[in-house]
């Protein structure tokens, strides 16, 4: 009878931990934790345009009882692109008229959705991320629009608190990106220029 007993006021202790975890109400700050691509370095002279609203991005919930108060992730991505297309390209400097700029790549936040365990009786939160790259060349010509998707899950784990698990998540949906341009921006770009 006592291992019954234990049985259930371990479970009932996990249970009510991640009760209490998909409950709180978070403000989180992502911490941008991307690694460094081992891609080859396409000989393009490049800038990166970053909107005020892209490089201070951060998501309000408006609906109450979700889980996310708001999540900050501007600077976040902002270093995912700086990584990604750094390695990739030969990034100028927006202030050096001096140089022959190939092309321009501005990004834009499409799309920002999440999930808490609360609401999908998971024991997972999820990120869901779009973006837009608008990539033109000398005169302004467009050269391509592309979109690219990410997304992460971390699963709930005991003593993980709602904004670690949010952190997580959305730093692997920026590694996904990541992952994906390092992957296709090869071809893309060779092919587009």
């Amino acid at each position: 009878m006592f291992d019954n007993y234990s049985v259930f006021v371990k479970g009932s202790a996990t249970l009510l931990t991640l009760c209490l975890l998909s409950a709180c109400v978070s403000t989180v700050t992502v911490t941008g934790k991307i690694p460094t691509p081992l891609i080859e370095q396409l000989p393009l002279q490049a800038k990166l345009i970053y909107s005020d609203e892209f490089t201070r991005y951060s998501y309000e919930e408006g609906e109450k009882g979700r889980g996310l108060r708001s999540i900050a992730f501007g600077a976040a991505q902002v270093t995912l692109f700086d990584r990604i297309f750094g390695n990739l390209l030969n990034i100028v400097d927006l202030e050096s008229a001096e140089q022959d700029i190939d092309i321009t790549i501005t990004p834009t936040l499409l799309d920002f959705q999440y999930s808490a365990p609360r609401e999908t009786q998971l024991n997972v939160y999820e990120i869901w991320l779009k973006y837009r790259l608008q990539i033109t060349g000398d005169n302004n010509q467009e050269v391509a629009d592309w979109v690219v998707s990410g997304y992460g899950k971390t699963p709930t784990a005991l003593l993980k608190t709602a904004d670690s698990a949010f952190d997580s998540a959305t730093n692997i949906a920026l590694r996904d990106v990541g992952a994906q341009l390092a992957i296709a921006g090869d071809g893309e770009m060779q092919g587009s220029v």
